[in-house]
């Protein structure tokens, strides 16, 4: 989490990369901590965008069920 991006012109979908990079490394547990986390590295965005790009990743984990929560939730749903 040492690099800081200052490219102005960045897109969701890189957002988004870095957020699931940040969430993965290890040191995240909850999403407050993502976006303190994610100020630090994109300190040009704003919480508003980090929160919107948080809640695509969110529907992009949730929609390829990843590690089976989707699954698990929908478990004796008939």
């Amino acid at each position: 989490m040492n690099k800081v991006m200052n490219h102005p012109e960045v897109s969701d979908s890189e957002i988004v990369a870095d957020l699931f990079r940040l969430a993965r490394s290890g040191q995240i547990h909850a999403v407050p901590e993502l976006i303190e986390a994610a100020k630090q590295y994109l300190p040009c965005e704003t919480e508003e965008r980090i929160k919107s790009c948080i809640k695509q990743l969110a529907n992009i984990l949730w929609d390829c069920d990843y590690q089976g929560y989707q699954s698990e939730s929908q478990k004796g749903v008939a």
